[in-house]
């Protein structure tokens, strides 16, 4: 009788021990399980509402030096707009509002002479609601279209 006691106490502990190391399974009322966001989600959100997007791509090598410090950003893709032919745009996620200020200052500045209005590469500039989100659209792509690019980038907010 002695055993069984034992064997029945040792076998609870185990369980017990066993069920510890296990993650719990969330609660329905948890909420949203936090992800981390990237510049392929905002790409598919825009294949998703229909966007005539392709190539995703990272920056070329010949466009980086056109590019914002990588300390400013955490994650960037570009893109091209059927529109727009071999052009279209860029998308950037920052850990804060203020690195994507940094990143839209840096652009701001970077204008083009060439341009009747120095303004070549990043026409249309939209964020997140939480500022995270940065997308960039060259002078090719339409006001209707971008205007659609918008309604999807002030849709994210921070996860």
């Amino acid at each position: 009788m002695r055993f069984v006691l034992k064997l029945g106490i040792g076998l609870c502990l185990f369980l017990g021990l066993v069920a510890c190391g296990k993650d719990a399974a969330p609660s329905p009322n948890a909420g949203p399980q936090a992800t981390t966001l990237t510049a392929q989600a905002v790409y598919d959100a825009f294949v998703n509402a229909g966007l005539e997007v392709f190539n995703p791509h990272a920056p070329l090598a010949r466009e980086a030096a056109m590019n914002p410090p990588a300390e400013t950003f955490s994650d960037n893709l570009g893109f091209n707009v059927k529109e727009a032919g071999a052009r279209g745009g860029q998308i950037y996620i920052c850990k804060t509002r203020e690195s994507c200020d940094l990143v839209a200052d840096f652009y701001q500045k970077a204008k083009e002479p060439r341009c009747p209005d120095g303004d070549c590469f990043n026409k249309y500039r939209y964020r997140s609601a939480d500022g995270r989100v940065l997308v960039l659209l060259f002078r090719e792509i339409t006001p209707e279209t971008a205007a659609k690019f918008q309604k999807v980038v002030e849709t994210f907010a921070s996860k």
